[in-house]
């Protein structure tokens, strides 16, 4: 059994893709006796494959334009999904973070921690929490910012929460200027 696609031209002038199953038929002696090919047309799914390349990968552009961390988290810490910013923070690509857990790339315990901390507050909640304020670790710089973060669940077709939005602000200068008014 082989099963291959090609593409052709259509009776419109159009490109077809065709995807072809060969079998063998054998007769009672083990021998081959003939050939079997079936075609089918599968244009639409190859055009739908397309489309959903071109919806991924504009939205990959989308969030990795955003200057903001964007991250998914499952329920068991492993990142799903990362933008280019986290990334850049970490050290590491967006591909090379997926199915990762913070434990296994930051050696900040207290903050790997308190990051698995509230995303099982919202995962136990249901509910989106925002952290005003915390100290974060840019792993690939060694520096520290400050960040604000929002932190909201996201729901399976069952009704469960299957994973944690974040989105994650720096807010390290408008704190450095408000310090200094104060100062003044």
């Amino acid at each position: 059994l082989a099963t291959d696609e090609h593409c052709s031209m259509g009776p419109a002038g159009d490109m077809r893709w065709h995807q072809w199953t060969d079998r063998a038929i054998f007769d009672d002696k083990g021998q081959v006796a003939e050939y079997q090919s079936v075609g089918r047309d599968i244009t639409d799914l190859k055009n739908a494959e397309d489309e959903i390349r071109k919806k991924e990968g504009f939205l990959r552009q989308v969030i990795d334009a955003n200057p903001n961390i964007i991250f998914v988290r499952d329920t068991e810490g492993r990142f799903r999904l990362v933008n280019k910013t986290v990334a850049d923070m970490c050290g590491m690509t967006p591909g090379e973070m997926i199915g990762k857990r913070d434990a296994d790339f930051n050696p900040d315990e207290e903050e790997v921690r308190r990051f698995l901390e509230n995303d099982r507050e919202v995962i136990a909640t249901r509910q989106p929490k925002i952290i005003g304020e915390e100290l974060v670790n840019n792993l690939a710089t060694g520096e520290q910012r400050w960040y604000q973060t929002t932190r909201v669940p996201l729901w399976s077709t069952d009704g469960t929460v299957e994973a944690v939005l974040g989105v994650t602000t720096d807010i390290t200068e408008v704190k450095l200027a408000g310090q200094a008014l104060r100062e003044s």
